[in-house]
C-alpha cells in the first residue's frame, strides 16, 4: 500500500496500531519524489493519524531531502502543540560522495532529519526515556560509517550480492540507537515508507512490535522472507510466529486466492485470448469457476468479481501480469478496498482445477436428495473443518448444496445461514426433526424429539478448548466464570486476572490474554512461566526507577530485586505495574515504591528498601557505601498499612516469605 493510504486511518488500521502498542513512527521522505507529492493537507492528516493511531503522547521522525526540507519543515512547524527538533542524517556512500550545490558553494548532501515531539500537558518526559546515565547524550546529526546492507540472498537467492535498497538503506542500528532514547519495552513503531529488513530485525529482537508499509509489494515479500528465515535460524535464539488469516466471507478473493491468483491469471489467459469471447476462454473461465466459486467460504458472486476485474485488466488495460496496483486501482472504483488486507493462508499454489470439480461433482451426486444429513455425518463434517486438506474447500461447497436440497429451508436461506452466520444446520423458527417418518410414528412420539439448546461447556483458563468455541474469529471470546487467579498446573505459571480490565480469552482456538484499554480489547498472546517473570521484574523495575527519578542505578535494581522476590513468593505478582494500584489487587496501597536515602553523618547507615507489599519495610545496615550495603540486605517484615491480623500467624508469613529477622554485622558506634 502507498505510505498515504495509511492517512485516513480506517478501524482496521487503528485496531492494527492499537494492538501493536504503537507509540512512534518513522516517515522517510529522502527520495524527492517521494516528498514532492506530499501536500499540506496530508500533513494535517499525519498529524491526526498520529494521534488516533498512537494516543496523544507520541513521537514522529521524519527524514526530507535537503533541497525540500523548507517546505516539509514549514508544515512540521505549523503543528502548535509539538515540539520539533531538527538535525541531520548523512548516509553512507561504498562509492563517492553527495553533493548538493548553492551557487558556487559546495556542501556534503545530507537528509533533513526532524524529531516531533508530541506530549499530554507537554510534559515530553511522558515520550522520552531516561537516560542511563547522565553523560548519554541524543544524537540528532548522524554520520553514518560503513554497515553491512541487506542483498539477494538474505532472501534466498543463493549468491546473489545484489543490494536490495541500494543508496537508501539507513544504518540500522544507528536509527534503532535514536529510537530506544524514547521507545520502551514492548512498545511499537509505524514505518512509513523504506521498512528495510535491517532496521524491522533490530525493532523485533530489542523487543518492540513493527508496523510495516511499503509502497513496493517486492520489497513487503522481501522482508517476509528475510524475517522468516532469521527466525528460523536457532543461533537467533527467537521464534517468528504468523497468525494465520482466518477465511472471512467479505474478503475479497484476490486475497482469499492468495498464492494462488498468480496461477489462476496464467490459467485464465493462456495462449493469450485477444478477446473474453474465445471458446477456449470461456470453456477455462467456466471450470475456474465451478471450481472456485465458494472458496474459503466466498460470498456468492466474489470470484465472478475478481475475474471480471482481470478481464477489464487484460482486455481493457492489456497488462501482461496480475499486479496489485492495477487490480486494487479497479476495486477502488466501484467497492470500499481495504489497503491492508491479508492473504488468506491456502495449503499450496497449485490450482488442481479439473481435480476440484471432479471431487465437487462426485460429492453432488452422493448427497441425498431430501433428507437432511444424520447427527453422525454432521459431526464428522465438524470435526474435520479446522483440517487443511486438498478436499477441503470442495467438501464446503458440496455441503451449501447438500444443505440448499433439504425440505427444511429454502435455497436461499440455506445459502445465507452458510455464508453469513456460518451455521449449515441454519437458523429456523422451529426445531428440525430427527424422528421417525409421519407413517411410523407413535401417538407421543413428537414429545420424544426434545430440542434441547447446545449449552457452552463450563470452562476454565487452561482447560483444553471444545470444537464448539475454538472459533475463526479474530475476536476475543470471554469466559462467563470469572477467575481472580490461576495456578501453575493449569496455566503455566501463577497468574492474577482483574475482571472487565485484564481477563484470559481464546482467539482462533488458544488461550491468550486480553487487556482492555481506552480504545477497546488488547489481546497479548500466553507466556511461558520464565516469560511472565521476566515481564513481571521489568513492570517492578520500571516502577521503581520512576518512583525515584535520580536514583542510584544499583540502589534501583536491588529495591526492585527486594519487592520482586517477595511478590512472587506471595503469588501477588502482577502483569502490569499499574495494576498494583487497583482496589481488586492483592497488594492494593501496600507497596513502598520510595527509596529511603541515607542521612549523612553516619558511620552506619540505614536504607528503607521497602518491600511492603505484604505491609511493611526493609532495613539494610551498612558502613560505606550503597552497592556494599546491596550485597548485604535482609528484610524485615512489620505490619504498617494493612488492617490488623493475628501476629503470629503474620510472623510465620514472614520468616517463610524474606528470611528470619536481619543479623547486623557492625553495631552503631552512637
Amino acid at each position: 500500500m502507498q505510505p498515504k493510504e495509511l492517512l485516513p486511518a480506517g478501524d482496521e488500521i487503528v485496531t492494527a496500531a492499537t494492538n501493536l502498542n504503537c507509540k512512534a513512527a518513522i516517515l522517510d521522505l529522502a527520495n524527492p519524489k517521494d516528498c514532492l507529492v506530499w501536500t499540506p493537507t496530508d500533513f494535517d492528516a499525519l498529524r491526526k493519524m498520529m494521534t488516533k493511531l498512537c494516543g496523544n503522547n507520541w513521537i514522529l521522525i521524519v527524514f526530507a531531502p535537503q533541497k525540500q526540507h523548507k517546505a516539509v519543515m514549514k508544515q512540521l512547524y505549523n503543528w502548535d502543540d509539538a515540539e520539533v527538533l531538527l538535525g541531520t542524517w548523512k548516509r553512507y556512500l561504498a562509492f563517492g560522495t553527495a553533493i548538493s550545490k548553492y551557487g558556487n558553494w559546495q556542501f556534503d548532501y545530507k537528509d533533513t532529519m526532524a524529531a516531533v515531539l508530541h506530549a499530554e500537558g507537554g510534559d515530553l518526559r511522558k515520550v522520552t526515556r531516561a537516560p542511563k546515565s547522565e553523560a548519554e547524550i541524543v544524537e540528532l546529526n548522524v554520520d553514518e560509517e560503513q554497515f553491512k546492507r541487506c542483498i539477494a540472498k538474505h532472501g534466498g537467492e543463493e549468491g546473489n550480492e545484489r543490494e536490495v535498497y541500494g543508496r537508501w538503506e539507513r544504518h540500522p542500528k544507528r536509527l534503532q540507537k535514536l529510537c530506544s532514547s524514547f521507545l520502551h519495552e514492548d512498545q511499537g513503531v509505524i514505518l512509513i515508507g523504506k521498512s528495510h529488513v535491517g532496521l524491522v530485525w533490530g525493532f523485533l529482537r530489542a523487543g518492540h512490535h513493527v508496523f510495516a508499509c511499503d509502497s513496493s509489494l517486492k520489497d513487503i515479500s522481501y522482508l517476509t522472507k528475510v524475517i522468516e528465515i532469521l527466525g528460523k535460524d536457532a543461533r537467533n535464539e527467537c521464534t517468528v510466529e504468523r497468525q494465520k488469516t482466518a477465511h472471512r466471507p467479505d474478503r475479497d478473493m484476490y486475497h482469499k486466492l492468495g498464492k494462488k491468483r498468480n496461477k489462476m491469471w496464467e490459467y485464465l489467459f493462456q495462449g493469450q485470448p485477444k478477446t473474453p469471447f474465445e471458446h477456449d476462454y470461456i470453456v477455462r473461465k467456466a471450470m475456474a469457476q465451478e471450481a472456485y466459486s465458494g472458496y474459503h467460504k466466498a460470498q456468492v458472486g466474489s470470484f465472478a468479481m475478481f475475474v471480471a476485474r482481470c478481464e477489464r485488466m487484460k482486455f481493457g488495460g492489456n497488462q501482461a501480469m496480475l499486479m496489485y496496483d492495477g487490480y486494487s486501482k479497479i476495486a477502488k472504483e466501484y467497492d470500499a478496498w481495504n489497503p491492508i488486507e491479508s492473504d488468506e493462508e491456502t495449503e499450496t499454489s497449485d490450482l488442481e482445477i479439473e481435480e476440484r470439480v471432479k471431487r465437487m461433482r462426485e460429492g453432488m451426486k452422493s448427497v441425498p436428495a431430501c433428507n437432511a444429513p444424520s447427527l453422525q455425518e454432521e459431526e464428522v463434517r465438524t470435526k474435520s473443518a479446522g483440517a487443511s486438506s486438498p478436499t477441503h474447500d470442495v467438501t464446503d461447497r458440496a455441503s451449501f448444496i447438500e444443505h440448499m436440497q433439504t425440505d427444511s429451508l429454502t435455497p436461499i436461506q440455506a445459502l445465507e445461514n452458510v455464508l453469513i452466520h456460518d451455521n449449515r444446520q441454519g437458523f429456523r423458527e422451529k426445531a428440525q426433526s430427527r424422528g421417525n417418518s409421519v407413517n411410523e410414528m407413535r401417538p407421543d412420539d413428537d414429545e420424544d424429539d426434545f430440542a434441547v439448546p447446545n449449552a457452552l461447556p463450563k470452562l476454565m483458563p487452561g482447560d483444553n478448548i471444545p470444537d464448539s468455541i475454538a472459533q475463526a474469529s479474530e475476536q476475543p471470546y470471554f469466559i462467563l466464570d470469572k477467575v481472580p487467579e490461576m495456578t501453575f498446573d493449569k496455566w503455566g505459571h501463577h497468574i492474577l486476572w482483574h475482571m472487565d480490565l485484564f481477563e484470559p480469552c481464546i482467539v482462533q482456538g488458544k488461550w491468550m490474554m486480553a487487556v482492555h484499554l481506552t480504545k477497546g480489547w488488547k489481546v497479548r498472546a500466553r507466556l511461558d512461566g520464565a516469560s511472565w517473570l521476566k515481564l513481571a521484574k521489568s513492570e517492578i523495575i520500571f516502577r521503581v526507577r520512576k518512583e525515584n527519578d535520580g536514583a542510584d542505578k544499583a540502589a534501583i535494581e536491588e529495591k526492585a530485586r527486594l519487592l520482586f522476590e517477595c511478590l512472587h513468593s506471595k503469588n501477588r505478582v502482577e502483569y502490569k505495574h499499574g495494576f498494583y494500584d487497583l482496589e481488586s489487587s492483592r497488594s492494593y496501597k501496600s507497596i513502598n515504591w520510595k527509596i529511603d536515602l541515607p542521612q549523612a553523618g553516619h558511620g552506619v547507615e540505614t536504607i528503607r528498601l521497602g518491600c511492603s507489599q505484604i505491609g511493611g519495610e526493609s532495613n539494610t545496615q551498612f558502613a560505606t557505601s550503597v552497592g556494599e550495603a546491596m550485597s548485604q540486605t535482609t528484610s524485615k517484615i512489620m505490619e504498617a498499612t494493612e488492617v490488623p491480623r493475628n501476629v503470629d500467624k503474620f510472623e510465620m508469613e514472614r520468616v517463610a516469605l524474606c528470611g528470619p529477622h536481619p543479623i547486623s554485622t557492625k553495631e552503631n558506634s552512637g
